[in-house]
């Protein structure tokens, strides 16, 4: 159920940090469970909202009324039972697609070069590819051109260069882990390409951690790993190739496997290359079902 959680200013002097990092860790415990939707201050200062999903309304008090700037005394909780209108459930209506047929598509001719889509179709989910060369040396390298090629093996494939040092290491060492990458993450694999090695591992505040069946390590901060060794590398010419591996170990954060498939998905919080500059998250899922 859906809750808003509105906070009333009853004390004018200004929260203590202890108060303000207790009350920021609380929303970011919140937000790792899948439960928050919204937060923030009000812009005249009177207090603030919190939009929330909680399993009844007991535990949305509870949440509430242990909030440390109602236990500090600077402000009040009201709580209410709220609903989330958004595209995924027609804003509450069943008749809105009815009432809002689309207008008729027009289309206009796209270039073949990708680099020229300045609206891309296809954007492409974000994930970090880390491979290591015979001597142990990690690189980590964010790719988007990435798709399952086949069920039985399970086969996973993405697009790289020859110029690329992950290419080089998979080739050299028969393994890769491609590590998926949560929306949050999005900003340190974008600022990648500007560095290298250990360098780029440096400047991205990544934690590696030992794979379970390959050499290369996982990433951490990333909430699935694919473990894979090279099945296949296949050149289209010039210095673009996919490379394929065969998944033999995976990984997921283990709060992704809530029976709530919103708040698993939430959790998991994919994103996806868009164009050059920007990015997207995966939004609400939609039941095919209606």
């Amino acid at each position: 159920m859906e809750f808003e959680i509105r906070l009333r200013r009853v004390r004018a002097d200004p929260f203590s940090e202890d108060a303000i990092a207790e009350h920021v860790d609380r929303l970011a415990d919140l937000d790792d469970a899948g439960q928050l939707i919204a937060a923030g201050p009000l812009a005249d200062g009177t207090g603030g909202v919190i939009l929330a999903r909680f399993g009844d309304l007991a535990e949305a008090q509870r949440y509430a009324q242990a909030d440390p700037y109602v236990t500090g005394g600077w402000e009040m909780a009201e709580v209410r039972p709220w609903q989330w209108a958004h595209r995924g459930n027609q804003y509450l209506d069943p008749e809105l697609p009815g009432r809002r047929a689309p207008a008729p598509r027009r289309f206009v001719p796209l270039p073949l070069d990708k680099h020229d889509w300045s609206r891309s179709p296809l954007p492409g989910q974000i994930v970090l590819v880390t491979t290591a060369d015979r001597d142990g040396a990690v690189d980590v390298a964010p790719k988007s051109w990435v798709s399952m090629a086949a069920f039985d093996p399970p086969v996973i494939g993405f697009g790289c260069s020859t110029a690329h040092l992950t290419h080089d290491n998979a080739a050299a060492t028969g393994e890769f882990v491609v590590n998926v990458v949560p929306a949050s993450l999005a900003p340190a694999a974008w600022a990648m390409p500007g560095s290298h090695g250990g360098e780029r591992l440096e400047h991205a505040r990544l934690r590696l951690g030992p794979a379970s069946a390959v050499a290369v390590p996982v990433v951490l901060d990333c909430v699935a790993h694919l473990e894979c060794r090279l099945q296949q590398i296949v050149t289209f010419g010039g210095d673009e190739v996919f490379i394929f591996g065969r998944i033999v170990a995976a990984a997921i954060d283990a709060e992704c496997l809530t029976d709530d498939a919103a708040a698993a998905y939430r959790r998991l919080d994919p994103c996806f290359f868009l164009q050059a500059r920007l990015y997207a998250g995966l939004g609400p899922p939609a039941s095919a079902d209606g």
